[in-house]
């Protein structure tokens, strides 16, 4: 798309503050939400920018820990999606590269598919703690 500017943020990430987030970043490719501060970066950026995020691939996927992966996709979808939208999820090319199994992911894919409509229904209509 011509005039779209798209970021890949690896690794810890202070750059991204309210002083610092720069016009013209249309899209954010945030792979580690841990890292980040995920209620810190959605009070900075949400509504200014497009995330494209996964659940945090070192901290959280490689764990296989199904509740674990749950609650961050539920904690980025609260936090760094907007009734507007400026959320898409994706996943890390090489989940066996980084420990995550076709299982894990397929309960990341799930969760985030069951909270397409948190805003459509009023964000406390959806229920937190469903599995």
């Amino acid at each position: 798309m011509a005039g779209m500017s798209f970021f890949t943020v690896a690794g810890e990430s202070t750059i991204l503050s309210r002083s610092s987030l720069r016009p013209g970043a249309d899209v954010l490719n945030m792979q580690q939400p841990q890292a980040y501060g995920i209620t810190e970066i959605g009070d900075a950026a949400a509504g200014k920018v497009c995330f494209l995020t996964t659940v945090d691939i070192q901290a959280t996927l490689p764990k296989q820990d199904p509740d674990a992966v749950r609650n961050e996709a539920r904690e980025l979808v609260m936090n760094w999606s907007t009734p507007k939208g400026g959320f898409i999820v994706f996943t890390y090319s090489d989940p066996t590269g980084i420990g995550a199994s076709d299982a894990i992911c397929e309960v990341m894919f799930q969760e985030f598919y069951r909270l397409r409509n948190y805003w459509a229904e009023g964000a406390k209509a959806i229920p937190l703690n469903a599995a």
